[in-house]
């Protein structure tokens, strides 16, 4: 399973986008999550394995 279009809830530094926010902080665009996990797991996974909140994404 795959999740994309990731938004994650992070702070800006001073006139920093989110995308350079994104690159600074390493944070990727989609990730292979296991098999299995509801949208809620997934969530929670994603923000256990990066360290950071979820603010919405995609399911394939």
């Amino acid at each position: 399973m795959k999740v994309t279009d990731i938004t994650w809830d992070i702070d800006l530094e001073d006139k920093e986008s989110y995308e350079e926010a994104k690159c600074r902080l390493a944070l990727p665009d989609e990730v292979e999550i296991p098999e299995g996990l509801d949208a809620e797991d997934a969530s929670d996974w994603l923000s256990d394995k990066f360290g950071f909140c979820i603010c919405g994404f995609n399911i394939l």
